[in-house]
């Protein structure tokens, strides 16, 4: 499910289409610096944006004839991200809706991939911290204010459709990825819980919130644990990022097995990681694995039977 950012056939394979991938090889220290990335993503939502930026001392470039190579190249979109040029990637942004792109397409082509590009380049020591924090924030703005076009798109939905948790393995924390799978299975009416730093149940005409506990040693699985002990989740779906975590999902995973209270839980995966050797998710104890949203949507409602009460609504 990258999960978060890349895009391949449904239950073959981080989320977007045609997602770049990270380098083949990793050296240790980019080992320690793809686990490093995903906590530094998650402090987008800190008030340090702003900070960063004014402090970074970026200019505005709306007043100069900045424009994008191609139809979709996203090097110049991430520059503007992390210039702040709101101006610019909100004209930008209404030039692809004027061509007919759909937001689903935005989502999967330009704002993950450009979520996976910004880790790149970080990893390769071509952008700093300031300018992932700031670009990474934009991008979860522009996707937050999309979010009620992006669910009108849908033909229908289903109330009740299943239940799903979604989460980083232990020790990551990163979260882009992990709300735009989320976004996919909301809109088709699951009931969607994020941990273990965002405890949010969440569903388009679904039930009351469900708190889930949560620990503030991220090191520790013991959150995971409660979570899939106390409530029935019918599938548990798990990023990964660092190539030195298999051992980490592996523990992940066989936790979820041993005390999920739904004892026909699905466990899916996905990640950089998965998406560069495919087989870790079988030698991990996964049921399936995605590259993007829309294909772990798809493996997840070909492997979870539709319940009885899962009524289909025409969205309005």
């Amino acid at each position: 499910m990258r999960m978060g950012d890349g895009s391949g056939s449904a239950g073959a394979s981080r989320t977007g289409q045609a997602t770049s991938a990270l380098p083949s090889q990793f050296s240790s220290s980019s080992a320690a610096k793809s686990v490093r990335l995903h906590a530094l993503l998650d402090a987008i939502d800190q008030k340090i944006v702003p900070i960063l930026a004014k402090a970074h001392g970026f200019e505005q470039a709306s007043q100069s004839e900045v424009t994008p190579k191609s139809a979709i190249d996203l090097t110049w979109f991430a520059d503007r991200l992390m210039a702040d040029d709101t101006i610019v990637v909100d004209r930008y942004l209404d030039q692809l809706r004027a061509q007919g792109w759909t937001i689903e397409r935005i989502y999967l082509e330009l704002l993950s991939r450009t979520a996976v590009l910004l880790g790149e380049r970080w990893l390769l020591d071509e952008l700093s911290f300031s300018d992932v924090t700031i670009g990474t924030a934009r991008l979860r703005q522009i996707m937050n204010d999309l979010t009620d076009g992006f669910y009108d798109e849908g033909d229908y939905r289903f109330v009740d459709r299943g239940r799903i948790l979604l989460a980083p393995v232990t020790g990551e924390q990163h979260s882009f990825g992990i709300a735009m799978v989320g976004a996919f299975f909301e809109r088709a009416g699951w009931r969607v819980t994020r941990g273990p730093n965002f405890l949010v149940d969440t569903a388009i005409g679904g039930n009351a919130s469900v708190a889930l506990p949560v620990t503030p040693d991220d090191s520790s699985n013991d959150w995971l644990k409660a979570a899939v002990s106390g409530h029935d989740f019918d599938v548990v779906g798990l990023s990964v990022g660092g190539d030195d975590r298999a051992a980490v999902l592996a523990d992940d995973i066989a936790m979820v097995r041993r005390h999920s209270r739904n004892k026909s839980c699905i466990v899916l995966v996905g990640g950089p990681i998965v998406n560069q050797q495919p087989s870790l998710a079988q030698e991990c104890g996964a049921d399936d694995y995605a590259l993007d949203a829309v294909q772990a949507l798809v493996v997840a409602e070909k492997l979870v039977p539709r319940p009885d009460n899962a009524t289909s609504h025409p969205h309005t």
